[in-house]
């Protein structure tokens, strides 16, 4: 079966939402285990600012989902923040528990024991 629909870029995902993807054209944007840049001097090169959540934001259908999974309790903190600083965005109760990204660094963590974060975030529909 031949795919029309698929397209491959290779540059850095935060700038392919800032510069690529149209308003309202995803229904769904999975992000799993971003790089947290834990030390201080590197926190600006973090994926989840809050021009890329508003970009992403922009980029979903009303009520298109964005998925978020990391081992890395601290950073989902921040994420959690800026996501819910986001006003076109809400969280979806109970999004903690319940699924898998499915990763091999998910399947990985857990059988080391690592505790997941996981978190579902919709955009609330115009008005």
């Amino acid at each position: 079966m031949a795919l029309t629909n698929v397209r491959v870029a290779r540059l850095d995902g935060k700038a392919f939402v800032l510069d690529r993807i149209p308003e309202g054209s995803l229904a769904a944007l999975h992000v799993f285990f971003p790089d947290p840049w834990p030390k201080k001097r590197h926190a600006k090169r973090r994926l989840f600012s809050p021009d890329f959540v508003r970009a992403a934001a922009l980029a979903l259908v009303p009520h298109g989902r964005l998925r978020v999974a990391t081992d890395n309790l601290p950073y989902f903190e921040s994420i959690r923040e800026v996501l819910d600083a986001e006003p076109t965005l809400e969280k979806i109760p109970g999004s903690e528990a319940g699924w898998s990204s499915g990763t091999d660094y998910e399947r990985k963590y857990e059988k080391e024991g690592r505790p997941m974060a996981r978190g579902i975030w919709r955009r609330r529909t115009a008005g």
